[in-house]
């Protein structure tokens, strides 16, 4: 009976030991600097340059884009508003979107 209480106890290790999760490989993406970040635990699960300095992309665009249209729609802003634009904002390297 002990015998087979120590063979079990071996079996169960042995297969706990080789149930290691393995982490697979980062995604392929086409874009010269990502992050792949858990929503729940705000964990970075993959990234590429994470941390270099990159041009706005589309999505930034498309967010002013949004958040202009909003301000619009809630008439905090109006199509005849000029919106001031600092020293500091037009001497910024990268992109300025038209500024």
């Amino acid at each position: 009976m002990g015998a087979l209480v120590a063979w079990l106890c071996a079996l169960s290790i042995s297969v706990a030991a080789e149930s290691v999760a393995v982490t697979p490989a980062p995604p392929s993406v086409a874009a010269r600097a990502w992050m792949l970040v858990d929503a729940n635990s705000g964990r970075t699960l993959a990234e590429q340059q994470a941390d270099s300095s990159v041009e706005p992309a589309s999505l930034t665009k498309l967010m002013t884009a949004y958040l202009t249209f909003a301000a619009l729609r809630d008439q905090r802003l109006t199509l005849a508003q000029s919106v001031p634009v600092s020293e500091a904002a037009m001497k910024t390297s990268g992109a300025r979107m038209f500024l």
